[in-house]
């Protein structure tokens, strides 16, 4: 399989959503958890609010069968209170192309590698860590060039003072 041709366009979800508990608002209090989803258009839940925080993570460069890359993220934190971000991962949801399909055989998202829980200022930005792509030696043909959607979750809590 020809290694240039593969492509990771981590369509990693560049705006997140936060879900809160019904009862929760942007002055929630301290240590209310929340739940950071990487759908691309409004996040629905059975008594749940929807609260924005942007998310992306930067495509790594030269992914091919056998190898992993890791993919840098981001965070951004819109509210006036800092965010302690509990848990982050990542997910492969889709492919660009309809015979690559979106499974462990041809892509895997590994675990978060940094430090948690991670602060977040308000209205502030955070470089985070990475999560670790790796695709097996044994990745389809199909997959040449394809682009790979991960979703990005976790969750947050409004940060103690």
């Amino acid at each position: 399989m020809d290694r240039s041709k593969f492509a990771v366009g981590t369509a990693a979800m560049l705006t997140a959503l936060l879900l809160a508990a019904a009862s929760g608002t942007p002055s929630a209090s301290a240590g209310e958890t929340m739940t950071i989803t990487g759908t691309r258009d409004k996040a629905h839940g059975y008594n749940q609010q929807t609260f924005g925080i942007a998310m992306g993570g930067k495509a790594p460069k030269g992914l091919y069968p056998g190898v992993v890359r890791e993919m840098k993220l981001t965070l951004r934190n819109p509210y006036d209170f800092a965010l302690s971000v509990k848990s982050l991962e990542g997910k492969v949801v889709s492919t660009s192309k309809r015979k690559c399909k979106p499974t462990a055989s041809n892509l895997v998202a590994g675990d978060y590698s940094g430090k948690l829980p991670l602060v977040v200022p308000p209205r502030g930005k955070v470089d985070a860590k990475t999560i670790p792509l790796f695709m097996p030696p044994n990745a389809s043909a199909a997959c040449q060039g394809a682009v790979f959607t991960i979703e990005l979750t976790g969750t947050a809590t409004k940060a103690r003072r």
